[in-house]
């Protein structure tokens, strides 16, 4: 009598094409999600665009496919058209492949990069799981989604996907930065460590109006912030003139180990970099980068922020008084448990074990 393929599992090496686009924001989840798969013995292979090709890591040992695509957001019409090509091309490239590969599944973490291998994976009557980090999905995402079985969300009540098809497993992030949570303690000597940071490249505004807000602090804040090449000089220049205890930096290689002596953040509001404060349990005042795409950034504090993990401000109200006001009531020695309070409810904001229950809805549907 033969086996069904639930009886064979214990035998089966899954099969799973992990296809993910070139950005940090994407690179994370699937870097967390291949790191498990593959303590669980599973067959990876990894479908990218060529700057997937140059990671480092767990997917860069994966056998890789580069496919084909491009973007079609803030494009004219010569651009669109010359992106649809570049997106059929790419279909042609990975459907040849997947009909080679004999894959149980693939999973698609977002961005431009995977529409090609999720279409003909579709077309093969491959099983789709996608996975989304923004509490707006991606454009990528949302156009995808009627091919997916299930879709792993970051957040809770993910905006523009089917909600019958959502499953909350939260956003994974990286192993160290998890491992920094220690319950929220108050400087002793009353100065407070910020921690500031802006994206990849930081963010000019913070370099501009965050040493200026920081004078009326002196002998209360120590700095450590991430700031542009090109702003490092004046920045520096500018807390040394306030007699301001600050690093000044382009890159925070240590990251985990920052965030952990940290009494308060500022920074933008990518998937990643909200769950990371989530993690860590760092209050935080979050500022979106105003051109994200369909305003993802925006929408990813506004969750974080209803649920009393953070203050956010729009990138236009971003102002020297503005931080003043902030700062004053959580700074003010009355008000210190505000700060215990946000730091326990951005924890309970996060995922614990993310990487292991987007694992298994992807193992579930392998299964199926």
């Amino acid at each position: 009598m033969p086996h069904n393929k639930k009886d064979t599992l214990s035998t089966h090496r899954p099969k799973i094409i992990l296809s993910a686009g070139g950005t940090g924001g994407h690179v994370f989840p699937a870097t967390a999600c291949a790191s498990i798969l593959k303590d669980m013995d599973c067959d990876l292979i990894l479908y990218t665009d060529t700057r997937g090709q140059k990671w480092s890591g767990i997917l860069g040992q994966l056998p890789t496919y580069s496919v084909q695509s491009s973007s079609v957001l803030g494009r004219g019409l010569k651009g669109k058209v010359c992106a649809g090509i570049s997106i059929l091309k790419g279909f042609f490239q990975a459907r040849a492949n997947l009909k080679k590969s004999s894959a149980d599944i693939i999973v698609g973490f977002g961005g431009y990069s995977t529409v090609p291998t999720i279409l003909a994976g579709a077309s093969l009557g491959i099983k789709i799981v996608l996975h989304e980090q923004n509490a707006f999905a991606g454009r990528a995402n949302r156009l995808l989604s009627r091919f997916s079985t299930s879709i792993a969300t970051a957040f809770h009540n993910t905006m523009g996907l089917p909600n019958d098809k959502c499953i909350h497993t939260g956003n994974p992030v990286r192993g160290d930065i998890s491992d920094a949570y220690a319950p929220y303690t108050l400087p002793s000597d009353g100065v407070f460590t910020i921690l500031i940071t802006g994206g990849s490249q930081g963010a000019e505004i913070f370099g501009t109006v965050i040493p200026e807000a920081m004078k009326k602090y002196k002998g209360r804040v120590k700095i450590i912030q991430q700031v542009r090449e090109n702003q490092i000089e004046t920045v520096k220049a500018i807390y040394a003139e306030a007699g301001i205890d600050a690093t000044i930096t382009p890159f925070i290689t240590d990251m985990a180990s920052t965030m952990a002596q940290a009494h308060y953040a500022i920074g933008r509001s990518g998937a990643g970099s909200v769950m990371e404060n989530a993690c860590v349990g760092l209050p935080c005042l979050l500022v979106p980068y105003k051109y994200a795409a369909d305003n993802h950034q925006y929408h990813n504090a506004k969750a974080f922020e209803n649920a009393g993990g953070c203050t956010m401000v729009r990138q236009n109200d971003f102002t020297v008084e503005k931080i003043h006001s902030i700062l004053d009531v959580y700074f003010a020695k009355k008000n210190g448990n505000l700060l215990k309070n946000m730091a326990q409810l951005a924890y309970e904001f996060s995922t614990p074990n993310a990487d292991k229950k987007l694992a298994d809805v992807i193992l579930k549907e392998v299964s199926k």
